[in-house]
């Protein structure tokens, strides 16, 4: 298998061509266009002035030795030229760029908000947004946060490692993975990059992130420095066992919020259970209180607080023990009941009727 670039003009026909044993080309394919990127044809070469000398020695590629160096809070290493500085930012990322801070290595995520989460719109930082491939969102990103503009990419899926991150960690969340070389305006100057990112949702749906491993460079230097940006990607590890403990810590942080929240439902629930009872105690209260204000209308019929012994009622026949024992026949017991206290509101109806 083989591809093939055919170009023209200026009197030269140029003719670049990459191939390998039919079934490899696109896993070898990384490494011939980044052989076949050193290439370069040179025209009219002599007479050399100093201003050619110059952009040759701009464009010619590099391969500068590198350092090792630690990421911050023992995640893991990464190389560089000696003279470049680097910014930690935790959790193993880092920027690290050239002196003139023109040339960039990013190892480093981005999270972002499910739009459903409205409110969190307003806050400044948050990036909202539906899942989108990580070119995409790597673009987004960008331009929210005035890192660069017009964004023109050339994207290769990467299906191969989609799989390999469902199958380790992934679940089935979505997942998508791409590189993705692209040009860009940073600082009002043209740039060039290249990316490896991944994008991963979270469980619970309220958004996901992008992580990426990226390299930068001013467009006419770009294909000079691959060489060396190539040593950089490859050379940035992460500590296993750092990476394994921050993910156990965090699943043990969302068990414990996931314990949580269970406790407090269930405490809610009892809460309501307890609130339902007493409404429904109260409103079988009042209904018997209603009962009896109605019974009493329609009947006739008046009771009186009788002291300790219980109550007495009376009608037009006469007035009545609680068993019925008649103590006079005088219509409502008038002359009996004057000293007595009617029951007419429901503590006095609570008190004598339980």
């Amino acid at each position: 298998q083989f591809r093939s670039l055919v170009s023209g003009g200026d009197a030269i026909m140029l003719h670049q061509c990459i191939d390998a044993p039919e079934g490899k080309l696109e896993h070898s394919a990384p490494i011939l266009l980044q052989t076949l990127a050193n290439l370069r044809v040179a025209k009219n070469v002599f007479p050399f002035d100093e201003g050619s000398r110059a952009q040759a020695d701009q464009d010619r590629p590099r391969t500068l030795p590198l350092a090792r160096r630690s990421l911050a809070g023992g995640w893991g290493s990464f190389s560089a030229p000696q003279d470049w500085r680097q910014t930690d930012l935790g959790k193993g990322q880092v920027i690290a760029f050239d002196p003139a801070e023109q040339l960039y290595f990013i190892a480093a995520s981005v999270d972002f908000i499910n739009p459903r989460y409205s409110n969190l719109a307003r806050v400044p930082g948050v990036l909202v947004a539906r899942f989108m491939r990580p070119h995409q969102a790597f673009s987004f990103a960008c331009t929210q946060q005035g890192v660069g503009t017009d964004f023109k990419f050339q994207v290769h899926d990467r299906p191969d490692l989609v799989q390999e991150m469902r199958l380790r960690f992934a679940g089935g969340r979505p997942c998508s993975v791409e590189d993705f070389l692209y040009t860009f305006r940073h600082k009002g100057k043209p740039y060039k990059g290249l990316s490896l990112g991944h994008c991963v949702g979270n469980y619970m749906d309220a958004g996901y992130s992008l992580g990426h491993i990226t390299v930068w460079a001013p467009a006419n230097q770009f294909d000079g420095w691959l060489p060396t940006f190539g040593q950089m990607i490859g050379a940035y590890e992460l500590n296993n066992e750092r990476v394994g403990a921050y993910i156990a810590q965090g699943l043990a942080r969302y068990y414990q919020g996931i314990s949580q929240l269970s406790r407090q439902i269930a405490a809610n629930s009892e809460q309501m259970r307890r609130e339902n009872l007493q409404l429904h105690m109260e409103r079988g209260r009042v209904s018997d209180y209603t009962s009896y204000l109605t019974t009493r209308m329609i009947m006739g019929e008046y009771d009186y607080l009788a002291g300790a012994s219980g109550y007495v009622r009376g009608d037009p026949s006469g007035l009545y023990t609680a068993d019925g024992q008649r103590i006079t026949s005088e219509p409502y017991g008038e002359s009996i009941t004057r000293s007595m206290r009617e029951i007419n509101s429901r503590p006095l109806f609570e008190a004598v009727r339980p």
